[in-house]
């Protein structure tokens, strides 16, 4: 099945392919190893990071696991609708 993406999501893959790595078979590789995919530890440490900043995103804590299932629930929503 395709499931289509938003503009804005197009956006943002068009930007991670334009800065990727050239040697990397992965979207967003790990920083000191471009063979390996980024970690889910430094995902969630980095946003905890942009969370807690002076300056942060102005949002309640929240983790990558917490974005999957609000993305899934509302594909659900929609797709039943």
């Amino acid at each position: 099945m395709c499931w289509p993406i938003s503009p804005l999501m197009r956006q943002c893959i068009e930007a991670l392919l334009r800065a990727a790595e050239p040697a990397s078979p992965w979207l967003v590789p790990a920083p000191r190893d471009p063979q390996q995919p980024l970690s889910k530890g430094a995902l969630n440490q980095a946003l905890r990071r942009m969370i807690r900043a002076p300056r942060g995103l102005g949002l309640e804590a929240f983790t990558p696991r917490d974005l999957r299932r609000t993305a899934r629930s509302k594909t659900l929503s929609t797709r039943h609708a």
